[in-house]
């Protein structure tokens, strides 16, 4: 990838979580992160992962800030981790890093699985990954 990326937070909310089970991966460019949601979305399961869509709710998950001069070689990952262009599009969004608090400018990684394509068993009613 040649393509210049704007260097924003990172919201995650599934696997790449830490604690999660890809959480390893990243952790060694991750300079810190803290808890956030996402507004108006939901989550659904498509079995070892997560997939979130618009909806009436907000997703719970984290914000990884990356090392800077790491930026690209992470987000390089990322792309391949979550096979942005096929199973999710890297989209850039915004989320609350706490209730009350501005809006954080931010890339989060959105399925192209449409909604339709998931039964209403597949609701992660907690809107967590972790509290599924």
């Amino acid at each position: 990838m040649s393509e210049q990326v704007k260097q924003l937070p990172i919201f995650v909310y599934g696997t790449l979580r830490p604690g999660g089970s890809l959480y390893p991966q990243i952790r060694p460019f991750v300079a810190r992160h803290e808890p956030a949601q996402m507004e108006n979305f939901v989550m659904y399961s498509v079995g070892m992962f997560p997939v979130i869509f618009q909806g009436d709710g907000a997703v719970q998950g984290d914000l990884l800030h990356i090392h800077e001069d790491q930026w690209g070689k992470t987000i390089r990952l990322l792309d391949y981790i979550e096979a942005n262009g096929q199973l999710y599009n890297r989209t850039d969004s915004y989320v609350a890093s706490t209730p009350g608090k501005p809006l954080v400018p931010v890339w989060v990684y959105l399925t192209t699985t449409p909604v339709s394509a998931l039964g209403p068993e597949r609701r992660v009613v907690s809107n967590d990954w972790f509290r599924r």
